[in-house]
C-alpha cells in the first residue's frame, strides 16, 4: 500500500498529463494497481532472450501513438469502475453488466437483420 504522499503525488503527476483531478480511492487504486504491475513485469532482461526483446520493442515502436493504449488511463478507469461498484454493491454493479450486455447483443442482433 502506497503513502498518503505518494498518492498525492500520483494525484499531481496525473492531474499534469492528463488535465484531471482524481478522487482519493480512484488515485490509491491506480496506483497501487500500477505499481504492483511494475513489480510483477520490470525485471532485468536476461542477455537470451534479448533478440527476441528487441524483435518486440520495434514492433512496438512501428505502432503510432494515436493506437497504442495508455496504460495509466487505464489503470485509473479500472479504478472508476471498482468506486463505482463498491458504492452500489455487487450485486446491483453485475445485474447492470449482464443488462447492458444483453441490450448490446440485441442491438448488434438487430443491425445483422
Amino acid at each position: 500500500m502506497l503513502s498518503e504522499e505518494a498518492i498525492d503525488e500520483f494525484k499531481k503527476l496525473y492531474k499534469e498529463h492528463y488535465g484531471e483531478e482524481l478522487n482519493d480511492f480512484v488515485a490509491s487504486e491506480a496506483a497501487n494497481r500500477f505499481i504492483r504491475m511494475m513489480d510483477v513485469i520490470y525485471r532485468p532482461i536476461p542477455k537470451a532472450w534479448e533478440g527476441e526483446y528487441n524483435k518486440i520493442k520495434a514492433e512496438q515502436d512501428a505502432i503510432p501513438k494515436e493506437k497504442k493504449i495508455d496504460y495509466v488511463k487505464h489503470l485509473v478507469d479500472d479504478a472508476k469502475v471498482a468506486e463505482f461498484k463498491e458504492k452500489i454493491g455487487e450485486k446491483k454493479f453485475w445485474e447492470l453488466v449482464v443488462a447492458e450486455n444483453k441490450k448490446k447483443k440485441e442491438e448488434k442482433e438487430k443491425k445483422a437483420d
